[in-house]
């Protein structure tokens, strides 16, 4: 009898906690849910989601990748994440005035899900160097200066997607997003130190994307200009912002043996700070000149 109470109050206790475990678990759910501001993962069939696969697969081969995610989107219309990766691969490639279509098509479907947030913050910057490299400048200024409102590290965040372009070697959309973020911190005044420094990237990413580009002139002059508006701001030497600009004229002017100017852009930098590296490049291109003479 004693058995069979104790088995009795083991499997009633057993319940109480299975029923606690199940009420934390829908409690964290509806937590994260709210958190996430969305109700769950996208949902698809496996024929789309088999489509989308191969598209991430292909994305090295953007064209072969398009038709992969037009065959998800063929299947299921109302499929937004094909349409952020479309947006995403248009971009890449420069087609601008696709991939703002492919953007709207995004945000015109009624339908949230846990990516959401993260796709709409990347699609933001598509969407606003998109409609800079088209001219619609007044509409990128104010889809600009709205997601500017709502978060402030927006540049940091486009300046970071720059550097991530240049890394992969993709020179056209990296210069592209330097630019418009030039173009843009007209809205944006420069005032505070780490602002300074920021701007001088914009420009560094600039010339450094331009001159991958085989734009050497046009690199150097987009450096001067930003050495000769960051020259003339507060605390900008200290920043070390001119000195890149510097630097970067340096080795282009080197690359295309320009070794005079490219010794005076290197002495500018060493006006700042006798930096190892620069005073190295500078002695290679002395050696060079005397093994001529």
């Amino acid at each position: 009898m004693a058995e069979i109470l104790i088995l009795f109050l083991a499997l009633v206790f057993g319940l109480i906690i299975l029923g606690g475990i199940k009420f934390l678990l829908s409690l964290t759910s509806s937590v994260v849910k709210r958190v996430a501001g969305v109700g769950m993962y996208e949902k698809t069939d496996q024929q789309t989601k088999a489509y989308l696969a191969k598209g991430f697969e292909r994305i090295d081969h953007p064209e072969d990748a398009l038709e992969e995610i037009d065959r998800a989107l063929s299947n299921d219309p109302s499929y937004k994440r094909a349409y952020f990766v479309k947006a995403m691969i248009l971009f890449q490639i420069q087609r601008y005035d696709e991939a703002i279509q492919s953007v709207r098509k995004y945000k015109e479907i009624k339908k949230a899900f846990v990516e959401e947030k993260e796709d709409l913050e990347r699609l933001k910057i598509v969407e606003i160097t998109s409609l800079v490299k088209l001219g619609e400048k007044q509409q990128a200024n104010s889809v600009y200066s709205k997601a500017l409102a709502e978060d402030k590290s927006i540049k940091h965040r486009m300046l970071a997607y720059s550097k991530a372009y240049f890394d992969k070697g993709l020179y056209g959309p990296a210069n592209d997003i330097a630019f418009t973020l030039i173009y843009m911190s007209e809205l944006d005044w420069y005032s505070s130190k780490s602002d300074e420094f920021y701007l001088g990237q914009y420009y560094l990413y600039l010339g450094k994307t331009l001159a991958k580009m085989n734009k050497k002139e046009e690199a150097i002059n987009k450096l001067d200009e930003g050495i000769s508006l960051l020259d003339n701001r507060k605390n900008a030497h200290r920043y070390e912002t001119v000195r890149y600009l510097y630097e970067e004229k340096g080795d282009i002017l080197s690359e295309n043996n320009r070794y005079t100017e490219a010794i005076w852009a290197y002495d500018k930098c060493l006006e700042i700070e006798q930096y190892p590296d620069i005073l190295s490049k500078k002695q290679k291109i002395l050696e060079i000149q005397k093994s001529k003479k």
